[in-house]
Parts: structure tokens; C-alpha cells; sequence
């Protein structure tokens, strides 16, 4: 990073901003280096035992350790870095027909990536800055765009199955959080006791695209449904004492799109 400090010094505001770039863009690249030596490093023999046992211990069918495999992962700076990482696949059943296509998340586990928050070929950082741009724009190419301003370049399909993926996780989350909390007594000491709270619940109607499965026709398109679906926004926020909205306190919010009782399910 010190020849940057030899670089000719900008005299206008476009070369400042050009300056800026290059040195931030730079930066990012050094950063990725550095996480991906840590990456290298979490390879010891300890923590793979560690992690290769978990992944047996979450997984109901017998898992078959196939080695050591290439692998490529995005750092947030925008760099793909390259990690020899344990890979672990099912053992198939002796009986039954062969398996000819793989599920929605593939076929095998890699136990140390798992463990490090690398999932679907990203970072922990890279997921957060996918997903952030995916909800904010209007719409996935509109979000590859905004992330290659920033220096993190991925494709439209990339950029999708890292954020269905991280919508499903979130959901699973939240679900088990909700069943936790109806097994468990309510607590009286807890962050919103003696508060007053309003809930509020709006919606609407949508379209939503489902492709129909099977062949695609003469031009090479999968025929689809546009059925009705109605999004429900929930919204949580806290009064003060004169019974106005306190604005040091951040609603929470939640989007269904689903059954007109789902919302209910949530309370």
C-alpha cells in the first residue's frame, strides 16, 4: 500500500474520485489476501476433526469422507480465492434407483466451510453485501449492477441462489425462534415489559411467476402460472410515555407472502 503514497496527488475532483476508487478497490484486494490465509490456516488437523464430526452429527444418512476438493469462494473485496477443503458425501442406498440429478443444494457437505460461515461459494461478508443489495434494489440485475460499482461481480443466478438461500435460512430461523418462545413461559422482565406496543398489519395483492415443471416448448421457454398471492407486512413498534411512536426504538418488521392466516400464525 505504500506506492500509492508515490502516485501523483489529484488536482481536480474527478481525479480525486478516480484516486479514491483505485485505493479503496486496492485495499479490499489486500483485505481478501488476509481472510483468505486465515481460511488456510482454520485447515488444521484439530478443528477439521471438529467440524467433519458436527457435519456427521446434523446429517440423519451415513456421511463418507471423499477427500480433499478445490474449491472456489468470493471474499467481500471481490476476489475468488481458491481453498483445498474436506468434502463429505452420503453414502447411497444399496437399494432403490440411482439418483440421476442432484437436489436444490447438491450432494455432498464441506464440513470446515460450513463451520466458518462459508456457504453456496461465499463469505460470511460477501452473503451480507449480496443480500443487502438484493432487498434494497428494484431487481436482480439491478443489484449485479450496484455490486459491481462496488467492486463485487457475480452473475444474475449467483446473486439469486445466495439470496434464496439466505431467505430460506432466516425463515428457519425465525420459525424455530417462534416455536421456542410458545414452549417457553413469558417473560416478565423481559425488553418490552411494561411497555405499550402496537402491531400493525397491511397487504395487498400480487402476481407471482411459477414455471410449470417439464419440457420447455418450441422457442425454448418453460410455460408458467401468474397466480394471486397476498403479501402481508407485519409491523412491531413501541410507544413512549405520551403514547407516541418512541424513535429510539426500530420497528421490527416481517413480509409473508402467503395465506391470508399466516400472519396469525406469527402471533
Amino acid at each position: 500500500m505504500e506506492s500509492w503514497l508515490e502516485t501523483p496527488t489529484p488536482r481536480t475532483p474527478l481525479e480525486f474520485l478516480q484516486l479514491e476508487r483505485e485505493v479503496a478497490a486496492a485495499s479490499e484486494r489486500q483485505a481478501d489476501v488476509i481472510l483468505h490465509q486465515h481460511l488456510l490456516r482454520a485447515h488444521d488437523d484439530a478443528f477439521v476433526r471438529r467440524a467433519v464430526g458436527a457435519a456427521r452429527e446434523r446429517c440423519p444418512n451415513r456421511l463418507r469422507h471423499r477427500g480433499k476438493r478445490p474449491t472456489w469462494v468470493l471474499m467481500p473485496g471481490g476476489t475468488r480465492c481458491l481453498v483445498s477443503t474436506p468434502y463429505l458425501r452420503p453414502v447411497p442406498p444399496r437399494q432403490g434407483p440411482k439418483r440421476r440429478k442432484r437436489g436444490p443444494t447438491g450432494v455432498g457437505v464441506y464440513p470446515v466451510l460450513d463451520a466458518l460461515g462459508f456457504n453456496d461459494g461465499v463469505s460470511p461478508a460477501t452473503r451480507s453485501e449480496l443480500s443487502l443489495y438484493t432487498v434494497q434494489a428494484g431487481s436482480y440485475r439491478e443489484a449485479v449492477g450496484l455490486l459491481a460499482e462496488h467492486g463485487l461481480r457475480v452473475e444474475v443466478k449467483t446473486l439469486k441462489r445466495v439470496a434464496l438461500s439466505t431467505a430460506r435460512a432466516d425463515l428457519s430461523a425465525r420459525d424455530a425462534a417462534l416455536e421456542r418462545a410458545r414452549q417457553e413461559p413469558i417473560d416478565r422482565h423481559g425488553p418490552l415489559a411494561g411497555q405499550r406496543v402496537r402491531v400493525g398489519l397491511d397487504g395487498g395483492r400480487v402476481r407471482t411467476r411459477k414455471p410449470h415443471p417439464g419440457r420447455k416448448t418450441k422457442n425454448g421457454r418453460h410455460r408458467y402460472d401468474t397466480p394471486w398471492c397476498e403479501p402481508r407486512l407485519l409491523v412491531i413498534d413501541v410507544f413512549d410515555r405520551k403514547g407516541k411512536t418512541d424513535r429510539l426504538r426500530l420497528p421490527l418488521y416481517d413480509v409473508l407472502i402467503d395465506d391470508v392466516s399466516t400472519p396469525l400464525w406469527l402471533w
